[in-house]
């Protein structure tokens, strides 16, 4: 009897280690403060300072950002956090919106260089937003996408109510071509025409335990079910509920995937399934060589084919003033 108390309490005892181990995985990858260095970014680039004094692009952004007029906008998700986006909006009426969603820990800020591109070159009007638990946005805890795509879902709502007629593409780098793949699964408005997801993964258990490996060198039998029991506890998400792979199968829309061909960190082979299981009209573009989020910098195609494909699916092309 004394020998199975005493498997019992040890059984306990590691039962317990191994909760609080999930629980500190939790708190380092999926709360707020893991986000807290793009905060620090963005404050730095509001008001005209670099982080990195010899990055010339890095200048180029905030100067650019910084000349342009904007609009601060908020709205309420469905279960009450105030979320924070800003506009660029064009002079001439009629220009199409772009939605742009930034990567996991970053920030509306992160994604100037993509709002650039679509305002000068294309013409559009640029929404940039910052996800729960992100940026200036309210929330305490990430959600890798999955509740992500209900607040995308509403900003969408929100921007066609705003804009009668208008049209809008989706665009989402690495947890934000995450999200706007789980979106493409959601009922969204008519005027959502397109979307591009640059370096997204299949699902947010398939990212955490690839990276289970790469980062913690632990295998994610080990990993993913207690720090998903935190998800589910603290987040209201779970891990494998969480798949892009899944809504993709009820998209209808245009779906331009990109990816690059070394990235280690939301792994190549993960656009391969996406694209087979996507519905609507499906374009993929892997960039030899290109690591996470690097396909924009190794192709020098890359703009010229995610505006070629947006551009097709307008309703009307925009007059350049």
């Amino acid at each position: 009897m004394r020998i199975l108390i005493a498997l019992a309490g040890s059984a306990g005892g590691v039962l317990l280690l191994w909760l609080v181990f999930g629980f500190l995985v939790f708190q380092k990858f999926l709360s707020r403060k893991a986000a807290d260095p793009c905060r620090e970014m963005a404050k730095k680039w509001t008001a005209g300072e670099a982080t990195d004094p010899n990055s010339p692009d890095e200048r180029f952004l905030i100067d650019w950002a910084l000349a342009h007029h904007t609009e601060p906008v908020s709205m309420q998700s469905r279960d009450g956090l105030k979320l924070i986006g800003t506009m660029f909006r064009q002079s001439q009426p009629g220009s199409p919106w772009v939605i742009l969603v930034h990567g996991y820990t970053c920030n509306k800020e992160t994604m100037a260089y993509a709002a650039q591109k679509f305002y000068d070159e294309m013409g559009w009007n640029v929404l940039a937003v910052d996800l729960r638990g992100h940026g200036e946005s309210e929330g305490k805890t990430i959600s890798m996408g999955w509740l992500d795509r209900l607040d995308l879902t509403r900003w969408t709502e929100w921007l066609a109510a705003q804009n009668p007629g208008c049209d809008i593409t989706l665009f989402g780098i690495s947890m934000g071509a995450a999200t706007v793949m789980m979106t493409s699964g959601e009922q969204l408005p008519a005027a959502v025409k397109s979307i591009v997801a640059d370096c997204g993964y299949t699902s947010a258990a398939d990212v955490f335990a690839h990276n289970a490996k790469v980062i913690l060198h632990l295998p994610a039998w080990f990993v993913l079910p207690p720090a998903n029991l935190f998800s589910r506890l603290l987040a209201g998400f779970d891990f494998w509920e969480a798949s892009a792979l899944e809504q993709v199968r009820k998209n209808t829309r245009p779906l331009f995937l990109i990816h690059g061909g070394s990235d280690n960190f939301v792994p190549t082979k993960m656009i391969y399934p996406l694209h087979e299981a996507a519905g609507g009209d499906v374009r993929m573009l892997v960039v030899p060589g290109a690591g996470h989020g690097e396909a924009v910098q190794k192709d020098d195609t890359y703009w010229a084919q995610v505006f070629a494909f947006v551009g097709a699916q307008l309703d009307r092309v925009p007059e350049r003033s």
